[in-house]
């Protein structure tokens, strides 16, 4: 029985990897766009404040990127393994 309860949280939780990864690839895509034409170092009045927000946004998107999404694929895949595993060993 827990194996089934397992499973079917491992499912829930790849959908809402997917859904999320979704999210990301159709709106994050602009963000991602954005901060890359404003990458400084291309004028000359760039300042370390410009540098150092650049590099902050930068890794809040991928900090973002793999909380959400990576971790939910394989959050859930870990949980389908360990409940096919009890109702099939």
């Amino acid at each position: 029985m827990l194996g089934a309860g397992l499973v079917i949280a491992g499912v829930i939780l790849m959908t809402i990897g997917l859904i999320c990864l979704v999210g990301w690839v159709n709106g994050r895509s602009e963000r991602t766009n954005r901060i890359g034409k404003e990458m400084p170092g291309e004028t000359r009045g760039t300042t370390l404040n410009e540098i150092l927000r650049w590099l902050t946004e930068l890794v809040v998107m991928y900090l973002n990127f793999f909380g959400l999404v990576i971790a939910a694929l394989l959050g859930g895949a870990v949980l389908i393994a360990f409940g096919l595993g009890m109702l099939l060993g």
